[in-house]
């Protein structure tokens, strides 16, 4: 579109005049150096229009772009009266070896995947287990990454830590799977699009919008890629994961019948609404209630309640229980 093309050229404008500043301090020839990054520019007998400068060693040479052309480092210090100087050999720190490695787009896309596959397994076996704990781990290492790499910063890695608690909350103290686990997976989805999307240009091309919109889309199109591998995964593991060694660890497999006295509990729970009892701890939404001599995890609408305090059932939704104070 047309305002595309208009932000491209605004921003090839900014580079075209910082080529030609710099090889212009350096005694070289502006328009060589403009053409190596604006290919509207033409110049007879050098370069098209249309087609981006590239030059050779000889070329270069001809031109004045370049002084010398040497084998190797050797000749370069003796070209440049150097060999009297201090050399100081550097390697490659083991951290940035890791942030390389954690940053590749293979392993970055598999920490995201088996991250998110990880937390969605939490969700169907109770407690907190090996499933969320590798999943965390993931998602952590993927940030680590990231945050090493200067491709995100302490606000994706606020949004992250934000999410994932919220997320333990609701698996861990709160009956069911409500608001705050969708929110918590929600703002971990965002602190993961955020971290692909680096906005660090020039002060007066920071804000290009076909910048901005190329860095969204390469976002958006890695997203899409963890949400079919998620996809594929969930159905993966919801087909085999049962009948291997692993879902047979996590699992309930037992039967358990009427005969033995046992009763689906959607049928005993919602015998409950309308009945009364007290609460047996302090409920901070969530917590134990005595009703009729059982003890049953409840949840309120968000107040708290003292322990001790009278309450009534008001909505039975799955395995949630829904309590009011009585006044």
């Amino acid at each position: 579109d047309g305002e595309k093309v208009k932000t491209s050229e605004k921003a090839i404008s900014y580079f075209r005049a910082e080529m030609r500043a710099t090889a212009q301090a350096k005694g070289r020839r502006g328009d060589l150096a403009e053409a190596m990054v604006d290919p509207d520019i033409e110049i007879k007998g050098i370069t098209a229009k249309g087609k981006i400068l590239t030059l050779t060693s000889t070329q270069a040479l001809e031109l004045g772009m370049a002084d010398a052309v040497v084998e190797d480092y050797e000749a370069a210090v003796k070209l440049l009266n150097l060999t009297q100087a201090n050399r100081v050999a550097t390697d490659t720190h083991w951290g940035e070896k890791i942030a390389r490695a954690l940053t590749d787009p293979i392993v970055s896309s598999l920490l995201m995947t088996f991250g998110f596959l990880g937390l969605l397994m939490e969700m169907y076996t109770p407690g907190f287990g090996a499933p969320g704990i590798i999943g965390i781990t993931c998602l952590l290492l993927f940030f680590f990454g990231q945050y090493s790499a200067n491709l995100a910063g302490w606000e994706e890695l606020l949004l992250f830590g934000i999410g994932a608690v919220l997320l333990i909350v609701e698996l861990l103290f709160i009956p069911g799977f409500g608001v705050a686990g969708v929110a918590g997976i929600a703002l971990m989805a965002v602190a993961v699009v955020m971290a692909f999307v680096e906005l660090e240009l020039p002060w007066d091309t920071s804000f290009e919008l076909g910048y901005v919109a190329e860095a969204a889309q390469m976002a958006a199109s890695r997203l899409a890629i963890l949400m079919v591998a998620l996809t594929v995964g969930a159905f993966v593991f919801s087909k085999y994961l049962p009948g291997s060694r692993l879902g047979k660890s996590v699992i309930l497999e037992s039967a358990t019948t009427a005969a033995e006295g046992y009763v689906s509990q959607s049928a005993a729970e919602l015998a409950l609404v309308g009945k009364r009892g007290r609460a047996v701890g302090a409920l901070r939404p969530a917590g134990i209630a005595d009703i009729e001599g059982r003890r049953i995890d409840v949840v309120t609408q968000g107040d708290f309640i003292e322990p001790g305090s009278e309450i009534e059932v008001m909505l039975v939704d799955g395995n949630r229980v829904v309590v009011k104070k009585i006044v």
